[in-house]
């Protein structure tokens, strides 16, 4: 059964910018505090004090965040308490259950620079693009802490973005986009000045495999947590 995601999920993914990178956020809450939770390596080198860009009516908002943790054993998922709270977040309740190997899933974000405009009570906030995909495994880090695999083709901007899985209205947030596992590189070819194509010594491609890399929930709820006064 397709994953169908409504309104009062997608209403809590935002885009977000910090420096020269640009993704997807999911606006969260725990005991009454705000968070948005993203993949650490689009603000790998933020810190409190410092403003990140919020995606509002077309035009880049800086808002203030006022604490940051990362996930445990760097796995690629951020927490981030800003100064601003608006709006309900997506609570507990929603992060609960357990993924089904082959279970279908569907993950929300604003990939190739794209945002959707002035659907039905957005009130000036962009809407994000969902995808869909299949829960293909998990498995373990080098240096902890484990990631999930997908059958899914993840786009650049869509790190940080929620995973979804379940039947609306009782969805579970599985975990938060990372990016895409590479499939074996491939030569890249130009042909000599005798016409015959030949394999150049400085260039290879890195597929997309297929395999979209998301970090599970947990990881983002205990940075999440650890920011609570």
């Amino acid at each position: 059964m397709a994953v169908i995601i409504p309104t009062g999920f997608l209403d809590r993914t935002v885009r977000i910018k910090y420096g020269n990178a640009a993704g997807s956020a999911v606006y969260v809450q725990f005991d009454d505090v705000r968070f948005l939770l993203t993949a650490a390596h689009l603000v790998q080198n933020l810190q409190a004090g410092d403003n990140i860009g919020i995606r509002f009516q077309q035009d880049w908002q800086m808002k203030k965040v006022v604490g940051i943790a990362f996930g445990e054993f760097d796995t690629d998922v951020a927490a981030l308490r800003m100064e601003t709270q608006w709006g309900e977040g997506l609570t507990e309740q929603h992060m609960n259950g357990g993924l089904a190997l082959g279970g279908e899933i569907a993950y929300c974000g604003f990939p190739l620079d794209l945002e959707m405009h002035g659907l039905p009570g957005s009130l000036g906030w962009p809407k994000g693009f969902v995808k869909s995909g299949v829960f293909s495994g998990a498995v373990d880090r080098p240096g902890g802490g484990s990631e999930y695999l997908f059958d899914a083709i993840n786009n650049v901007g869509f790190s940080g973005g929620p995973i979804f899985f379940g039947v609306a209205p009782n969805l579970s947030l599985a975990g938060i986009v990372s990016g895409y596992k590479y499939d074996t590189t491939a030569p890249v070819y130009q042909r000599d000045p005798s016409g015959v194509m030949r394999a150049t010594a400085d260039y290879v491609v890195r597929p997309n495999s297929g395999f979209m890399i998301g970090t599970p929930i947990m990881f983002g709820k205990n940075a999440a947590r650890s920011l609570l006064p």
